[in-house]
């Protein structure tokens, strides 16, 4: 029966909790369907945008090449006006291309979580009582919560910053790769190291980013117990406080340590991603200076 689809229901939430390996990609491809052609507009900007920044610094190499060999040959650099016009409007252009691409970003962002919030909300709305029965209050909370806020105002942040980054990384190796060929096998190395450097932490944190949700459960549920004016009668007279207190100190100090765990895997990564980076920049250095 009805019912008793949704009793299952509920009881695999709390199940798939604990088992879900959903796959990052499949989530970010999900929240960029749901931008509409705004997403692929703005991504498209945004990564001509710093096709341009790549270019500023290949027209400024060029420039320079040509200014120390007229130099050398005893000549007058007359071109530099020249030269300088169109550097500055690469600049210009670069600037009002990442300008344009950040509000279309934005607009389709919004657009995006608007309709997940709205989707999401209109499930459990039409969800029968039973299921409501049989889910755990406190995943319910947490879902509409730190879930829903998440989509609704950080996700849209972290998704500009990671195309954002994406495309200034690709523009500066390409950059590099161009100006000093040697450092092809270099990035092609360092590219892989990072790559599974991605892929290691963002599946281990996924694990515990589940873990530490599913501890955020038992935290509102408790806070649910006590918050409502019966409740609070209840626990007063029948001297529950300290019972209610220990719980909720128990149950905050494990959902605390898996968020600490969950950012200390991340500052790790940094970590990680500056000593890639250092290795480039002094790769680069050296075979520069044909050491």
């Amino acid at each position: 029966s009805q019912e008793e689809a949704a009793v299952q229901a509920g009881q695999s939430l709390v199940v798939k909790e604990k088992t879900s390996t959903a796959d990052t990609m499949a989530t970010m491809r999900t929240y960029v369907v749901n931008m509409g052609w705004r997403g692929p507009f703005a991504f498209g900007l945004c990564f001509l945008g710093y096709v341009v920044y790549s270019s500023l610094g290949l027209w400024l190499s060029t420039w320079v090449k040509e200014s120390e060999e007229a130099f050398d040959r005893g000549e007058d650099f007359d071109k530099n006006i020249e030269y300088g016009l169109i550097y500055t409007a690469l600049c210009l252009g670069h600037v009002v291309i990442i300008i344009v691409s950040g509000y279309m970003q934005s607009a389709a962002a919004v657009r995006s979580g608007k309709s997940l919030h709205n989707e999401c909300a209109s499930r459990v709305l039409r969800a029968p009582v039973s299921w409501f029965e049989s889910t755990p209050s406190g995943r319910l909370t947490s879902r509409f919560s730190s879930d829903v806020a998440m989509v609704d105002t950080q996700l849209a942040i972290y998704t500009e910053a990671s195309f954002t980054f994406i495309c200034t990384l690709l523009a500066l190796a390409t950059t590099v790769c161009i100006v000093v060929p040697a450092m092809v096998p270099v990035m092609v190395v360092a590219a892989s190291v990072y790559t599974l450097l991605c892929a290691a932490v963002d599946r281990s944190n996924r694990a515990v980013r589940r873990m530490a949700n599913m501890g955020n459960g038992p935290v509102m549920g408790t806070l649910a117990e006590v918050s409502f004016g019966r409740g609070q009668t209840v626990v007063r007279s029948m001297r529950l406080s300290g019972m209610y207190a220990e719980l909720l100190n128990t149950r905050l100090d494990h959902h605390s340590g898996l968020l600490f765990t969950s950012a200390s895997l991340i500052l790790w990564s940094t970590w990680v991603a500056y000593v890639i980076a250092c290795m480039i920049s002094s790769s680069t250095v050296l075979i520069m200076l044909n050491v």
